[in-house]
């Protein structure tokens, strides 16, 4: 109704918890949301974690979905210490068959690794791993790549330890180190480092970025209570409700609209900062949450990271 026929066209994401989980309810509602995203002419992207992947290839190979993102926080040993089952027992295996299952049913695979100080050090193994199974070989339109960093936001995060995780800097620094030490890190994943990458591969910047975060302009979450927020990442905290879509549509437009015109022109914060085109004034959730206010710039150290890059790629 209010984003159906927007260019470039919109999609949706099935987002967790866990959406991919093996019961008849939650097959139902996959395939009803399959049809019903046909219908319309949308596409779908999946976020799981991957344990009940192999049982629904066939239902989302047959549907319009564009990538199927899949976490391994490490090889085997360090993905099952921080990824268990809730019987205790391991879930890599399970995970590897899953996403083994999609790349041979033509499916699009994203793998995600959440890193901390934790794990860092155990991603060459992965990618090693990673290429002995012949996925770094396939075209990145087949297999991509995302290294995300833990993060506390809001304070939800009850069981990280606040000392294991990386600031920003601190996270591509480490990485760049080890990639260059195990070339084969390289290959399973390359960073963006804010420019670098598309200038080191293209020739060319990034165009300018005058508003980093997609939230209600781009991006929207739809919460399981049936609230509006801007983006997942909000999702639950009674400050960022947006509005609800069920069991009616209640949209709170000057919310929606405060949100919506969050751009490096229009931030105090940003102004005449030499780095905004290319902070593009980056989360609001990470500015509400450490500066209390979602139209304070969430600063990134883009001149630290391209830096980085520029030595990284060798620019």
């Amino acid at each position: 109704r209010f984003h159906g026929r927007e260019e470039p066209r919109p999609y949706l994401t099935l987002f967790g918890g866990e959406p991919l989980v093996d019961s008849a309810a939650h097959r139902d509602r996959l395939e009803r949301l399959l049809a019903g995203a046909q219908e319309r002419g949308l596409t779908v992207a999946v976020v799981t974690n991957g344990y009940d992947l192999a049982g629904y290839v066939r239902a989302l190979a047959m549907g319009p979905v564009r990538e199927v993102q899949v976490t391994l926080d490490g090889p085997a040993a360090v993905h099952d210490a921080r990824r268990p089952h809730a019987s205790g027992g391991g879930t890599f295996e399970r995970v590897l068959r899953g996403i083994d299952a999609a790349l041979l049913a033509g499916l699009t695979i994203n793998l995600r690794v959440v890193v901390d100080r934790d794990n860092l050090e155990s991603l060459p193994e992965l990618a090693a791993f990673a290429e002995g199974r012949g996925w770094l070989s396939l075209p990145e339109d087949r297999f991509k790549t995302q290294v995300g960093r833990n993060y506390e936001l809001f304070g939800c995060a009850s069981r990280q330890r606040p000392e294991r995780l990386f600031d920003r800097l601190e996270l591509w620094t480490r990485y760049a180190e080890l990639a260059t030490a195990h070339p084969v890190l390289g290959r399973l994943h390359r960073p963006r480092l804010h420019g670098a990458r598309q200038l080191a591969e293209s020739g060319s910047f990034p165009v300018p970025t005058f508003d980093a975060c997609p939230a209600a302009k781009k991006e929207w979450a739809f919460a399981p209570d049936g609230g509006l927020y801007g983006c997942t990442a909000t999702v639950g905290h009674p400050a960022h409700l947006l509005g609800r879509y069920a069991p009616r549509i209640e949209r709170d437009e000057a919310a929606i609209a405060r949100l919506a015109g969050r751009s490096t022109l229009t931030m105090a914060g940003c102004q005449g900062c030499v780095l905004a085109p290319v902070c593009g004034g980056a989360c609001a959730a990470l500015a509400s949450s450490q500066r209390g206010d979602l139209l304070a710039p969430d600063c990134r150290p883009v001149r630290e990271l391209l830096g980085l890059g520029v030595s990284y790629y060798r620019l």
